[in-house]
């Protein structure tokens, strides 16, 4: 009797009616009936009504001769809390009753129920991440894996989970690497770049950050959070193409205004050269020694014309290699309009003068007027 006063669980004789026969104080004290007689006390009296379909087949078990371990009732005190209790249940040997013992485990459970829903709401977290989730054990097991690093590698994570070591995913010798790495960096790597392995054997990049799990002061684990970089990679690349054609529209832009400007400027002293060029050679005989001359000058005017000339129609930046690494316009090709492209401006046309002229006085670079033909009086 003594010992079933000081058990720190309660201790109950339920009959067959349901009420209690015998009850040590603690069970009385856990529904808040202390002050009463245990056989006043009836359990249906103090179960939730949500539980009596338990009870019932508590009741069955107990009639077929199965009595449940670890069964867990939500009882109302008499003070309207409700708590609940983790009961045993046992037949007492030559006697129609039924030996419970409880304790109370209201604490224990809603701890549990908190765990559990933290527990729901991380891995809910887990899944709903952008980034891949890869975790291991100390020996390089997968023990998770989420459902962005199924996207990323094609792999399901009921294939991968327990059933592959982590060095699968990369390239031979690159997960020990990054082992060693995380090591030597206090047990953390962030943004490192390098490649997984997918499902078909293609390499992807990714930026990797990995950190060891510690329990108790023990490394029991890692785990590795990776980011696609394809998408990332494309963008860039883009990017940079666009730059390099907007570089190139610059360059080609500063490169049609120069020659443009050039073009311009030396087309009235060229025509000059040329006007003066044929005027001598109308003024000579052909047997004159000056009149050879005065044919090379008109014919390397009229070249220096066809460069004038491209040089006023040049509409892209295309080189050609000079000396050594020098590399220097190439008139030919940037003078060629591009299919389907109508030239932006006209080319300057120069037009020899019809007759000999010289320059006036009055106007150094005006129109040239006529030079009377030389005569031996002129000359005298």
């Amino acid at each position: 009797a003594h010992l079933l006063e000081s058990a720190a669980d309660g201790i109950a004789v339920i009959g067959h009616d349901g009420r209690l026969q015998m009850a040590n104080p603690r069970a009385l004290d856990l529904v808040g009936s202390g002050g009463q007689k245990a056989s006043a006390v009836r359990v249906s009296d103090f179960l939730i009504a949500d539980d009596a379909p338990l009870l019932e087949r508590l009741w069955q078990g107990f009639r077929a001769g199965f009595y449940p371990q670890g069964v867990d009732l939500r009882l109302r005190r008499t003070d309207g809390a409700v708590i609940t209790v983790n009961a045993n249940f046992s037949m007492l040997r030559g006697e129609p009753v039924v030996v419970a013992t409880f304790r109370d485990v209201t604490a224990e459970r809603a701890t549990s129920r908190e765990l559990s829903k933290t527990k729901g709401f991380l891995e809910n977290v887990i899944e709903s991440c952008a980034d891949g989730i890869l975790s291991a054990s100390e020996t390089g097991v997968v023990r998770l894996f989420n459902r962005a690093a199924e996207r990323c590698t094609g792999f399901q994570a009921t294939e991968v989970v327990g059933q592959r070591r982590v060095e699968e995913f990369f390239l031979p010798g690159v997960a020990q690497q990054i082992q060693q790495m995380v090591q030597r960096r206090g047990g953390r790597l962030e943004a490192f770049r390098t490649e997984l392995l997918t499902r078909s054997g293609e390499c992807i990049p990714v930026l990797l950050s990995s950190s060891q799990i510690v329990e108790g002061g023990v490394v029991t684990g890692s785990v590795a959070v990776f980011s696609d970089l394809r998408e990332r990679l494309r963008m860039e690349s883009r990017l940079v193409a666009a730059q390099e054609e907007l570089k190139l529209r610059e360059r080609q832009a500063i490169v049609a205004e120069l020659a443009g400007a050039a073009a311009h400027e030396l087309n009235q002293p060229l025509t000059s050269v040329m006007g003066y060029a044929e005027m001598i050679k109308r003024k000579l005989a052909p047997d004159a020694p000056a009149f050879a001359a005065a044919d090379v000058i008109l014919g390397e005017a009229a070249r220096m014309a066809e460069i004038v000339r491209k040089l006023g129609t040049v509409a892209r930046y295309e080189t050609k290699s000079y000396v050594g690494q020098a590399k220097i316009l190439d008139l030919d090709l940037a003078s060629q309009q591009p299919p389907d492209t109508a030239p932006e401006r006209p080319s300057p046309t120069l037009v020899p003068p019809s007759a000999p002229t010289q320059p006036s006085s009055s106007s150094p670079g005006g129109p040239p007027t006529e030079i009377p033909p030389s005569t031996p009086e002129n000359s005298s």
